[in-house]
């Protein structure tokens, strides 16, 4: 019998269990690693979405607050008591004895009831508890309502003064308090005009016939023309000082809060004493500091002084001095800074007048006049590009040995670029909305009104014999016969005669007006036309040892409005104005000529009323088309319906026209007009010079400011060009 031997492979075996386990740790591996990588997903698109939910509930909650605007939030009477309601919190905060019954008067910290479900707009609360005979208390009221609570149906960018500040020379004080008959969440629409140091070549103060007096000022390390370090303001300045008012959310009946120092949130509502349960007049008092006082609001007549700049640093930014903005900060906000610990110590009282108070009214802390202190008023118009890029934002600096906040760090705690375009506009306010990993959610809040904007698709050109507010093309974007300025004669008198009403061609766009004071005034005879020199740029952007040899003047040029009236023979006649277009051109209301002869306009319209003040051969002139009444009905008509004139009757197309879309309106408007010159669109064609387009010698004339030779749009401020107000 034969044996026979079996070999087990146990080789093959141990190699196949291997391949297994390493297939199975393959797998395993992937799965975490994808499980991991999910989570990760799921977390970041959880706070994505919890993050798209908050500011969603934001901005439904601060469009609601816009909304209840329109109707009167009533006093709730039951709040209104001597015993322990607003009658006491406003004796506790020395009110007794104010006059206009400031005692009786709602506060702004105590909350009102919500309208009425059947509530009118702009109504009138119906409260009635005091006499309008002698301001004194009246159980049940005197039969007349008390009037000062009311929906406002002008929309003002305006917060009523508090009671408190009694009359601000300049400014009045309705009766009421921050809050009552205001609108207190709008902002301005402009910033407040200052003069240039380029517009002071021939500073005249007042204006003439009267004897002229030169203007004294100090430069600063700005191009705004300064007096004892504040802004000149002038309604002809190139420039801007400051914002009269920014928009203000917090009410007693929702959740916003100010926040002027995001460095330390929770400090922001600290005017309370501390004491474990402060008194009900503390309390009074902190709610009359923290919601009854208009931080957002300044004096429009009054500018704030330049915040003290020390130099650059090593990049080229500018540096503030960290005590004298901290100081201002803390003044404003009625929490004096501390310069020796670092700290802000809010005031609990009323015992002395308030910082805040002192600035507005122009006394000190006992009351006795001291107007220069207004000009210590906080600046709110500043361009955070030139004290740092972004990042500056988030950053301490080395300096005497300890770590100190930037300048853009300094003023970014405080104040807020809300629209994008690189200036400071808006406060901080603490969100009423879920913190995110206990992260509170800030927001800055710009709220502006439309309607107080000029429509260019709509508003024409004045007329003396015509212009009755018929329709909205009864507003004037030129003023007629000034829509080219023909009176450049010496004796000229004729063409002074019509109010210079139009937004293009008014005093403050008026490049002559502005280098010669005594030029287009009502004057028996004019001055002679002032030439417009290097010296007098507005924006001056290259330079060498005789002066400017580049940049922009801002100004409104008379003949784009219409343009050439007569086409150039050859396309290349005129290398720096080629076909160039005008206003009315680039509406469709007139028609381009052919090469060497005069535009033609759009037969609907009457052209006849010429005057013969320019002739029909001129290169510039004015046909005067929409001087009457009855076709700025019919140009509204036309612009209302998309370009297209219909007659009613035979509903055959009379004219069609071409407004300007959203395409110009977002261009102009994306950065809050600070446009980007690589874009042009027909708005900025039909406004600007072609010149604008291409050219990088001295540009007179440039209504839009968008130039090549001048970029206005980018984020990241060059620390190597001069500082400029846009």
């Amino acid at each position: 019998m034969n044996a026979t031997t079996t070999t087990t492979a146990r080789g093959n075996t141990l190699v196949l269990v291997t391949a297994i386990l390493v297939l199975l740790v393959i797998i395993a591996t992937a799965f975490l690693v994808r499980a991991q990588s999910g989570r990760a997903q799921a977390a970041a698109q959880q706070k994505a979405t919890g993050r798209e939910a908050r500011v969603e509930s934001v901005a439904a909650d601060i469009a609601q607050e816009v909304a209840n605007a329109l109707f009167v939030k009533r006093i709730d009477s039951s709040s209104m008591t001597a015993a322990s309601g607003q009658i006491a919190a406003n004796q506790a905060t020395g009110l007794t004895g104010q006059p206009a019954f400031g005692e009786f008067m709602a506060r702004s910290d105590f909350p009102r009831l919500p309208a009425e479900p059947l509530a009118i707009r702009y109504g009138v609360d119906y409260f009635d508890s005091v006499s309008n005979l002698d301001f004194t208390s009246v159980a049940g009221g005197d039969g007349y309502l008390d009037g000062y609570n009311f929906a406002p149906f002008s929309v003002n960018p305006f917060t009523n003064w508090p009671a408190r500040y009694g009359d601000i020379t300049g400014e009045g004080n309705p009766i009421g308090n921050p809050g009552f008959g205001d609108t207190r969440w709008l902002a301005s629409t402009e910033p407040v005009r200052a003069m240039l140091s380029t517009q002071l070549q021939n500073p005249v103060l007042p204006a003439p016939p009267n004897p002229q007096q030169t203007v004294s000022f100090n430069p600063n390390w700005g191009n705004l023309a300064l007096s004892n370090g504040a802004p000149i303001l002038s309604p002809e300045g190139l420039g801007f000082s400051h914002w009269p008012h920014m928009s203000w959310i917090p009410t007693a009946e929702n959740g916003f809060r100010l926040c002027w120092n995001i460095s330390n949130v929770e400090a922001n509502w600290d005017h309370l004493v501390p004491a474990a349960t402060p008194a009900a007049a503390d309390r009074w008092a902190a709610g009359e500091l923290n919601l009854g006082t208009p931080y957002e609001q300044w004096l429009p007549y009054v500018a704030p002084r330049e915040p003290l700049v020390t130099g650059k640093d090593a990049r080229g930014y500018l540096v503030l001095d960290p005590t004298e903005w901290q100081t201002r900060v803390g003044q404003w906000f009625n929490a004096p800074f501390d310069p020796v610990n670092r700290v802000y110590v809010p005031i609990t009282n009323f015992n002395t007048v308030p910082p805040h108070a002192q600035m507005i009214k122009g006394v000190n802390a006992t009351g006795v006049s001291a107007p220069a202190r207004r000009l210590d008023a906080l600046p709110n118009f500043l361009q955070l590009g030139a004290f740092g890029d972004p990042s500056d934002e988030f950053k301490q600096v080395l300096a005497g040995g300890a770590y100190v906040p930037t300048s853009r760090n300094l003023i970014g705690r405080t104040l807020a670029d809300a629209d994008g375009d690189g200036w400071t506009d808006s406060f901080w306010f603490a969100a009423p909305s879920s913190s995110d990993r206990s992260t509170r959610q800030l927001v800055a809040v710009r709220i502006m009104d439309n309607s107080a904007l000029i429509n260019v698709n709509t508003a024409t050109r004045s007329d003396r014999a015509s212009t009755n507010g018929l329709t909205p093309s009864d507003v004037a974007l030129v003023t007629r016969r000034d829509s080219y300025d023909e009176t450049t004669t010496v004796g000229n008198t004729v063409g002074f005669r019509d109010p210079i009403v139009g937004f293009f061609n008014a005093r403050e766009n008026d490049p002559e007006y502005r280098v010669n004071f005594s030029f287009k005034t009502l004057l028996p005879t004019p001055a002679a036309q002032p030439s417009q020199t290097a010296a007098k740029l507005v924006y001056a952007v290259a330079s060498n040892a005789a002066g400017p040899t580049g940049g922009v003047d801002v100004g409104w040029a008379p003949e784009r409005w219409e343009g050439r009236r007569v086409q150039l023979g050859a396309a290349g006649g005129n290398a720096a104005d080629p076909y160039q277009t005008g206003m009315l051109r680039d509406l469709g209301i007139t028609q381009e000529g052919t090469a060497g002869n005069v535009n033609g306009v759009v037969p609907f319209f009457d052209p006849s009323a010429d005057f013969g003040l320019t002739g029909s051969s001129a290169v510039y002139g004015d046909s005067f088309v929409l001087s009457r009444a009855a076709d700025r009905l019919s140009y509204f008509k036309a612009m209302a319906n998309g370009g297209e004139l219909v007659d009613p009757v035979t509903a055959a197309r009379l004219v069609t026209l071409s407004p300007f879309g959203s395409d110009d309106e977002i261009e102009l408007r994306a950065a809050s007009g600070q446009n980007s010159p690589q874009t042009v669109s027909r708005l900025e064609n039909a406004l600007n010079s072609s010149s604008s387009m291409f050219a990088t010698d001295i540009l007179f004339g440039e209504f839009l400011r968008s130039t090549r030779s001048r970029e206005e749009s980018a984020r990241f401020f060059d620390p190597d060009d001069v500082r400029v107000q846009d």
